[in-house]
């Protein structure tokens, strides 16, 4: 037997399904909840105006749900299993033209059945031209633009001044990037996700959507770039592992850099002309570049040199440093130690800053009114620490440094006020508790490497961690809220707990 409904989409739109299985919910869009009979379908039928945008989803927790849509000839317009990888509900997104149509839900194998649920939404829409700027004039949350992508490869869009958001074949949004005064977003398309992807805009502006195109070099080589509005250029060079390299241009020009992947922008001149970006593995990096607002194509020289100077066995050094400009100093470090780094300089304000590649950066720290900017730079597993200086001015300043071995974990009570990081050596198949006596602070247990082994959850007041294999490991202690004092007490439960 098969279950045949009429489905009315739109505002205030409501359907009655025949044999009382309940109503289809009016407003914008409109759902139900069905049932399936095992080896049987369930049918209904739509009506779609000319250019309207179908969004149509079968979710069941009983069952592994199928759709096919049929226009009113019976030919197959779309179908979908599930949606994505490890995720069995189905969902169809794609335009249609003016006419009649059934959407027929099925078990996937056609072997089990159960509840299932159905939300569909038809919205006027408009086609996106790749290549082409255009205005997004009516295109908003009820009237949204799509575009169909069958080529794989790298592509952009340039939002313009206002928020989008644009959507999947899957209906997963793709995050934005700011670049200047402009909303990027950068997707791949894959075989996995070819097909329709559709953009609502939060507000009119010129978007442009366009292939990326790819320019590959080597660091130390230039190279000319010519920059179409709206229009990104991948950079891709090989470069060695966990080194900063430096991007020049010219200055008077307005380009625009952002890491896509294989790395990060460290530091970017807020005058132009130069960007530090980190590369966190062996096989180098992808930086995007745009030119910023731009009317008219830009041809511009773009430079490549790793970047910085080695810090030798000296304790402070002194440089000037220029306008809008930075020094990258190289420190050589030892495992579990600490550095400290004081920076001064007379007629400006510094900013020192931990960019070692493939770790968290940390930024200095200064007390109020005074000159001196603070660093505390961690080195876990040692190797070359990354440090970054750039000021409000320019001129001389000098940089000392102050080394220490990170303090020795031990059972016991422990306070303290700031972020510390502690060495501590837990015996095979120890098991130990962590509580938390007085104030609120994160526990964080690292390897040697610097890897999370384990973490204390928001508002756990005890924290319990079992060492599988003996070794060296790193617990970080840190207030939640920055500057608040906390107690701990660290048990070796083989030990037994003290009272209290």
């Amino acid at each position: 037997m098969i279950a045949v409904a009429v489905l009315a989409l739109g505002a205030g739109s409501a359907w009655a399904p025949q044999g009382g299985q309940g109503g289809m919910a009016g407003g914008e869009g409109s759902y139900a909840r069905l049932f399936l009979t095992p080896g049987d379908k369930t049918e209904w039928m739509f009506t779609a105006k000319e250019g309207e945008f179908l969004t149509l989803d079968v979710m069941s927790d009983t069952f592994d749900p199928a759709v096919t849509v049929l226009n009113e000839k019976g030919a197959k317009v779309a179908e979908n299993d599930d949606v994505a990888p490890g995720q069995q509900n189905a969902r169809v997104r794609m335009p249609l033209a003016a006419g009649k149509y059934r959407a027929v839900v099925t078990n996937y194998k056609g072997t089990s059945g159960g509840a299932f649920d159905i939300r569909a939404d038809l919205r006027p829409a408009v086609e996106l031209q790749l290549g082409k700027p255009q205005k997004t004039a009516g295109i908003n949350a009820r009237r949204i633009a799509w575009v169909k992508i069958e080529r794989p490869g790298a592509y952009s869009l340039n939002t313009g001044r206002q928020g989008s958001f644009l959507l999947k074949p899957n209906g997963e949004p793709i995050p934005t990037t700011q670049l200047g005064n402009s909303g990027w977003i950068r997707f791949d398309v894959t075989q996995e996700n070819q097909g329709f992807y559709t953009l609502d805009a939060r507000a009119e502006s010129e978007i442009s959507l366009a292939p990326i195109s790819v320019k590959r070099l080597r660091v130390g080589d230039p190279i000319v770039l010519d920059l179409l509005p709206g229009h990104m250029v991948d950079l891709q060079f090989p470069a060695p592992d966990r080194q900063i390299v430096e991007l020049a241009w010219p200055g008077d020009q307005n380009v625009l850099l952002a890491a896509t992947q294989g790395g990060t922008i460290v530091r970017q001149s807020p005058d132009g002309g130069w960007a530090l970006f980190s590369v966190a593995d062996a096989a180098g990096g992808v930086v995007a570049v745009a030119p910023g607002q731009a009317s008219a194509p830009l041809r511009t020289r773009l430079t490549t040199k790793l970047a910085g100077q080695e810090w030798g066995n000296e304790d402070a050094v002194q440089q000037n440093l220029p306008w809008f400009g930075y020094h990258l100093w190289w420190i050589d470090s030892q495992p579990g130690e600490r550095i400290d780094i004081a920076a001064t300089a007379e007629n400006f304000l510094l900013e020192v800053e931990d960019q070692t590649p493939g770790q968290a950066p940390a930024s200095s720290t200064r007390s109020k009114g005074q000159p001196v900017a603070q660093l505390v730079s961690e080195s876990l597993n040692g190797g070359r620490r990354a440090i970054v200086v750039t000021g409000s001015g320019q001129g001389a300043y000098s940089l000392r440094r102050t080394r220490s071995a990170l303090p020795v974990l031990t059972p016991g009570r422990w306070m303290g006020a700031e972020a510390v990081t502690y060495r501590w050596t837990g015996k095979s198949g120890g098991d130990y508790l962590f509580r938390l006596m007085a104030g609120d602070a994160l526990i964080t247990v690292l390897g040697l490497d610097g890897t999370v082994m384990g973490r204390s959850a928001p508002g756990d007041r005890i924290y319990r961690f079992q060492v599988s294999q003996g070794g060296g490991f790193f617990v970080q202690f840190s207030p939640r809220t920055p500057g608040t004092a906390y107690e701990i007490r660290l048990n070796d439960l083989d030990q037994g707990l003290p009272p209290g």
